[in-house]
């Protein structure tokens, strides 16, 4: 393991401009790890209808977030959100996932896991963007389902510590929706593009995000802090006293410059 003391630089593609200072959190989602147990022929309705309550959760949780953001937000993140909402009432994800519970005799979790791994898969191949959104997007969805089949795993932003710098493998449009810019300092990621929906919503906040950083390396180095430069596309571990005076200083002339427009 490297020093603590170390400063280490990585650069990845610059998505959305901006310093954010703060400290690394490592965001794992409900989709992870997914059990996969067999219900009792006896059970199956019952499941079917914890994934209904699930399912009528997420609509809950979309429709609050809509709301929100008609007041407040871009209209990229309405137009986003209603596309989720959409999604939450596709026969996709509500016929053909409670026929599967039913059929399969098996727990929902696992049935809308391996359904969405199904449709990435088949996607994959596709260099169309628009296909390439909807599957994150269906991502996006199944993880707001499984986090309310699996709550525990479910992650609330309201728990993670302000001035904290994201760090994940991908993010989908509703993560970035929800975190607050005066919560997340900045987000680094393995996966995504500058077009991608998360990258739109990330630029709307004014929120630093650096992506193709291999963030199973991060995990591997001993850290407190970090900078993130949305702007150059680097991602700073463990900073020197200088690097950060340096950072601070640039950061503080970016709010002062967003304050006289």
């Amino acid at each position: 393991m490297m020093s603590q003391a170390e400063e280490v630089i990585l650069r990845g593609l610059p998505i959305s401009k901006g310093i954010g200072i703060g400290s690394p959190v490592f965001f794992f989602n409900a989709d992870d790890e997914i059990p996969e147990i067999s219900i009792a022929k006896k059970e199956v309705e019952k499941e079917v209808q914890r994934y209904r309550r699930a399912l009528f959760l997420s609509r809950q949780d979309v429709e609050g977030l809509q709301k929100m953001s008609l007041n407040e937000g871009p209209p990229e993140i309405v137009a986003i959100l209603g596309t989720h909402l959409e999604m939450l009432q596709d026969p996709l994800i509500t016929t053909v996932i409670e026929d599967k519970i039913r059929q399969l005799q098996r727990n929902t979790e696992s049935i809308v896991h391996h359904l969405i791994e199904e449709y990435k898969l088949k996607f994959s191949t596709l260099q169309d963007h628009y296909f390439q959104e909807r599957v994150r997007d269906l991502i996006d969805v199944s993880r707001r389902i499984l986090g309310h089949l699996r709550p525990l795993d479910k992650v609330k932003w309201v728990d993670i510590p302000h001035h904290s710098v994201i760090l994940a493998h991908e993010l989908v449009p509703s993560e970035t929706i929800e975190a607050s810019s005066t919560q997340v300092s900045a987000f680094v990621t393995s996966a995504g593009g500058i077009t991608s929906h998360a990258a739109i919503i990330a630029r709307a906040k004014g929120i630093p995000y650096v992506a193709n950083v291999d963030i199973k390396l991060l995990k591997r180095i001993e850290m407190q802090s970090m900078i993130v430069d949305g702007s150059q596309g680097l991602v700073i571990m463990n900073p020197q006293r200088s690097t950060l005076k340096k950072y601070q200083e640039i950061k503080k002339g970016h709010l002062e410059k967003y304050r006289l427009l």
